[in-house]
């Protein structure tokens, strides 16, 4: 068995403003760099083998912030790992991609293959996801790997774990810098914690 450590990056601006991120560069706020920072004592039950990350800087920096403490640790960049890009919808929020593209966002909604122009098919997401945990769970047996990304490859990773429908990622909600966890077996997986975000109470709304 494998065991996957999640955490999703901390807070960003574009969080806290609730527009589309994906794929676009964003910062950690300062409120997402104080989240980061307490990671490394929440993190040291377990005894983690090697760590990914996104190579977002909001990931990225998280990770860093993470593994600070674990002292010659590998921390690989993962392009796998990224958030889906959301083509024209970035940077813009929920209301204002109503506005802008209502033919787009109607389409997407029916269909998350219908990508908008730029973005990511909702399979093709899926696929890339998947082929970075089967590729974990093969080359990585009887480890602890942790996994620094996103809220929505990291609810296609439960999607996929679970056999659930992909179309239900945004069912998995995560906080940022929350810690979750999944076992990963020769056939089938087991969600052993999800969105624990116990030690940031105090830096989330």
């Amino acid at each position: 068995m494998t065991v996957l450590v999640l955490v999703r990056h901390g807070e960003t601006d574009w969080n806290v403003n609730r527009l589309f991120q994906g794929q676009t560069d964003i910062p950690l706020n300062q409120r997402g760099k104080q989240q980061v920072l307490r990671l490394p004592e929440r993190l040291a039950e377990y005894d983690i083998d090697v760590a990914f990350t996104s190579d977002l800087m909001r990931a990225a920096d998280t990770a860093t912030a993470a593994v600070a403490e674990m002292n010659g640790l590998d921390l690989h960049l993962e392009t796998r790992l990224r958030e889906a890009h959301f083509g024209i919808f970035e940077g813009l929020s929920w209301e204002e991609i109503q506005q802008r593209y209502p033919e787009e966002i109607e389409l997407w909604m029916r269909d998350r293959n219908n990508a908008p122009h730029g973005a990511e098919r909702r399979d093709d997401f899926a696929a890339r996801v998947e082929n970075f945990m089967n590729e974990v769970r093969s080359e990585r047996p009887e480890q602890t790997v942790l996994c620094v990304a996103h809220g929505g490859s990291l609810g296609m990773m439960a999607c996929i774990a679970l056999g659930v429908n992909t179309q239900y990622r945004w069912q998995f909600q995560l906080n940022n810098a929350s810690v979750s966890e999944i076992t990963l077996f020769e056939h089938g997986a087991l969600l052993n914690l999800w969105n624990d975000t116990r030690h940031i109470r105090d830096l989330i709304d």
